[in-house]
């Protein structure tokens, strides 16, 4: 299963509810929702989700869908803001969302562009409000890591390990790499990245280059055991991580390309 596949799952919570009837019958909503989703990935810039979404509708669909809901260009907006925070994805102003009438759209199809519109005054807010999202989820969550005998708490979207001294993690050993692996919030769990490093990053013994982690996962950075965990564990898993539990393991792994040693 891949992480856009988590985030599909995710985008199914969203249409229940009176979401559903915003296209009255003309559209079915988690096609609408998924390509959303699609657009907000093939736009981003690294962390930054793109904040302008131009919705293309037949035109007939068009006209009755904007007649009976002349409000969805806001209710799609708020949208791309909950998936932007469910995926630790930053926006940088609130969402602007465009629908447009296409004639060369068959009926009940729909295409979605995203882009990103100049910085400007107005962001901060928007993003602010993003932010405090993650931080709520995180703060239920309360996952941590076990590193030799200490407890830390993972409580910000972004954490980094390294030798370096101003990693979140530091990890004091010649062969770890000075930014060795990253832990980002993403589409309901953490996951490890290892960023390139020399000596490689491990979990439960499998040499990995990104991997969501799972409460009790065993991380090994060179000689350094870490251990994750959360503390509320059983129901806000089930309220935030959209990712079924028989998917186990299979969710988000990529193993790690065996290749030579190079300097750090």
């Amino acid at each position: 299963m891949t992480p856009f596949a988590n985030f599909e799952a995710f985008a199914q919570r969203l249409i229940e509810g009176s979401w559903r009837q915003l296209f009255g019958g003309h559209l079915e909503p988690l096609d609408v929702v998924t390509r959303l989703a699609h657009a907000m990935e093939d736009g981003r810039e690294g962390i930054n989700a793109p904040d302008f979404y131009q919705v293309y509708l037949n035109s007939d669909d068009h006209e009755q869908i904007m007649t009976t809901h002349p409000e969805l260009p806001e209710q799609l907006s708020l949208t791309v803001s909950a998936m932007a925070a469910q995926a630790g994805l930053d926006l940088r102003r609130q969402p602007k969302v465009t629908i447009r009438a296409e004639l060369t759209l068959p009926r009940r199809e729909v295409q979605i562009t995203a882009s990103h519109e100049p910085y400007g005054e107005g962001a901060t807010a928007v993003r602010t409000r993003s932010e405090d999202m993650v931080l709520s989820i995180l703060r239920e969550i309360d996952a941590f890591l076990i590193v030799e005998g200490r407890h830390v708490p993972l409580d910000r979207p972004v954490v980094t390990i390294g030798r370096r001294a101003d990693n979140d993690i530091v990890l004091e050993s010649q062969s770890v790499s000075r930014q060795h692996a990253q832990l980002r919030w993403r589409y309901g769990r953490f996951v490890i990245y290892d960023l390139g490093s020399r000596a490689g990053t491990t979990v439960n013994g499998q040499a990995v280059t990104e991997w969501a982690l799972q409460p009790g996962d065993i991380i090994v950075i060179n000689h350094s055991s870490l251990i994750y965990g959360e503390g509320n564990e059983a129901e806000s898993r089930r309220r935030h991580r959209p990712v079924d539990e028989d998917a186990g393991e299979q969710t988000l792994v990529m193993q790690r390309p065996t290749r030579p040693n190079r300097p750090d």
